[in-house]
């Protein structure tokens, strides 16, 4: 909170637009740990676009796979069941990312997920 003296009351100054805090996948954490036949949740990048609060991006997959059983939503999220134990590197890319009709760099991350357990799903 910034407050002037003999400005009368203390208020919060707004950010100026813009887009601010842009994060990675599972808040830039690479290394995710699952395991066979249980849900596996991994949050997507987050931002924050003044004064709109919304903010959009592309998408791409640059080298490698996700488990098989998860995907990618429209949120980013990546969600699924991992249907086979193992290791997989994925390297993914925001592109495009706009927040009030501006647009913004975006970034390129690796993620590495790590699936323990017996057996495989099956459908």
């Amino acid at each position: 909170m910034i407050g002037l003296a003999g400005c009368g009351s203390m208020g919060e100054v707004p950010d100026p637009p813009g887009l601010y805090g842009l994060t990675g996948w599972n808040y830039w954490t690479a290394d995710i740990n699952g395991e066979v036949g249980h849900r596996l949740f991994v949050k997507g990048p987050t931002a924050r676009c003044e004064p709109s609060r919304k903010w959009d991006t592309q998408y791409r997959v640059l080298s490698g796979k996700l488990p098989p059983g998860m995907d990618i939503l429209n949120s980013l999220d990546i969600v699924g069941i991992p249907e086979d134990r193992g290791h997989w590197i994925v390297r993914l890319q925001i592109y495009d990312v706009e927040c009030g009709g501006n647009y913004y760099q975006g970034f390129d991350q690796e993620l590495r997920f790590h699936i323990t357990g017996s057996g495989r799903v099956t459908r």
